[in-house]
């Protein structure tokens, strides 16, 4: 019997408010406690720390993936920009105002014989660098899908109860 086809008298609408609804398959597949992180993300309620991305990853849960430089700059132009009073120079990329400027090849590297150059501050050329070098993780999207029907059940299960 699924927790859809319950009797709704035996759950009180208090279970379903904190609910997180499981794929089956995935409960017998890795540990509960981290388990219960990856339905947090899915839900949109919190982080996965970067020893747990490398588990999901062993079981096949989580993929590894890296940024190309143009999601880097899209992230660093759309950040808010700092605005300090005595700073003369302005970013190019987060046109934030700073007093030191870096010149940085762009959009062809230096060491691939790039000759032209953006004046960015020290922080989006620190911010740049790390996005672009870090390894990334994201949820299998076949998961991701099968936590989405989850949630649908439970908001229609929440609606049931409503019109009770």
């Amino acid at each position: 019997m699924t927790v859809s086809e319950m009797p709704r008298k035996s759950f009180p609408r208090e279970y379903y408010d904190g609910a997180v609804f499981i794929p089956h398959h995935l409960m017998e597949t890795i540990d509960g406690n981290l388990l219960f992180k990856i339905a947090n993300f899915c839900f949109g309620y919190g982080g996965i720390e970067r020893r747990h991305w490398k588990q999901l990853k062993k079981v096949d849960l989580a993929e590894e993936y890296h940024l190309e430089e143009d999601d880097v700059i899209k992230i660093l132009k759309s950040k808010t920009p700092q605005k300090f009073p005595n700073q003369t120079q302005t970013c190019d990329w987060c046109t934030g105002s700073t007093c030191v400027l870096h010149a940085h090849h762009y959009p062809i590297r230096k060491s691939k014989g790039g000759q032209n150059t953006v004046n960015i501050c020290p922080s989006c050329h620190c911010e740049f660098h790390f996005l672009l070098d870090k390894k990334h993780y994201r949820i299998k999207k076949e998961i991701k899908d099968e936590f989405d029907k989850a949630i649908e059940e439970r908001e229609r299960i929440l609606k049931s109860f409503e019109a009770v």
